[in-house]
């Protein structure tokens, strides 16, 4: 039955791929996915199999499979020093084998405000496939423009609301191989209410990620991410990221990520983190710096489990 599973993930990939070779993505510039938890983006963002915190939820949701007690955390990033972009998630282990976790992330000013709200579930199919992992999170948008006192004569004001949905899977190739696959945006629209355009419609393109990690190799982790295009106007981007454990208390970070094509240069990034335990509570925190050829960004999240 897991390889039956596994097969079926796989052809609905490939499906996926042929339905959009030929479309356009027609990318919005809203809601963008700038990479959520300092600890997965000091590793450039190949998370997608090694997700298991409760920022999985924005990467892939089955790795919420690996989140043992309660996590709540706090996120916080201004994007190219200009957008500030802040999330507050919290995640939980039911004991019964459904792992759920929920979120809020708020970004800009009164120009532009964004807001969504997360709901993300997990399981383990013990019975069908015990290795396999799946999850999903929902996802509710709402946006507000035009707020802006400086906006001036004839300012366009107007609103937003729309949903999407992810969903992922991680399969375990024994005790230090993980596989991941992810469809992001699968499902997406968004309604927008505008002064100067009426209402009209539009979505997030679907994004496939396929990743691998390596762990506990003499205390390093190395992951790699393809970020595979589906459409013929998007790049294909390759991820990797590698993170180093030292006296089980302080951890060391980087990555590197690019989009297939000559004229983008890659950027990278480094990060560290430290968490503490003690009395079956954990305290972690986490940084990480992205060096991109448009602005370096700081992002440090802080998380604490009980």
């Amino acid at each position: 039955m897991a390889k039956y599973t596994l097969k079926m993930l796989i052809l609905l990939c490939l499906q996926a791929t042929l339905s959009y070779a030929q479309e356009l993505a027609h990318t919005p510039g809203v809601f963008l996915d700038i990479g959520y938890g300092a600890r997965s983006m000091g590793m450039g963002g190949a998370y997608a199999a090694l997700s298991d915190d409760a920022y999985a939820m924005m990467w892939n949701p089955a790795g919420l499979c690996y989140v043992d007690g309660q996590f709540a955390s706090f996120f916080h990033t201004r994007l190219f020093n200009l957008v500030p972009y802040s999330m507050a998630v919290y995640a939980g282990n039911t004991g019964r084998g459904l792992i759920h976790s929920e979120a809020i992330i708020v970004s800009g000013d009164d120009a532009l405000t964004e807001t969504t709200l997360l709901f993300a579930a997990a399981v383990k199919l013990a019975r069908i496939a015990p290795n396999l992992r799946l999850g999903a999170t929902v996802k509710y948008k709402n946006a507000t423009f035009g707020n802006n006192f400086d906006g001036g004569k004839g300012q366009v004001t107007g609103s937003a609301v729309g949903l999407g949905v992810d969903a992922g899977a991680i399969y375990p190739l024994g005790e230090k191989v993980l596989l991941g696959l992810v469809l992001r945006d699968m499902l997406d629209y968004l309604t927008w209410n505008s002064s100067a355009m009426g209402s009209y419609t539009q979505s997030n393109p679907v994004r496939m990620i396929c990743g691998a990690a390596l762990k506990s190799f003499k205390n390093y982790v190395i992951t790699l991410d393809l970020d595979k295009s589906l459409y013929r106007d998007t790049n294909d981007i390759l991820r990797l990221g590698m993170e180093r454990d030292f006296f089980n208390m302080l951890v060391l970070r980087g990555g590197v990520f690019r989009e297939m094509t000559p004229l983008v240069l890659t950027n990278f990034t480094v990060g560290g983190g430290f968490y503490y335990e003690k009395f079956d509570t954990t305290l972690l925190l986490d940084v990480a710096y992205v060096i991109h050829e448009l602005e370096n960004t700081l992002r440090f999240s802080v998380s604490v489990g009980f």
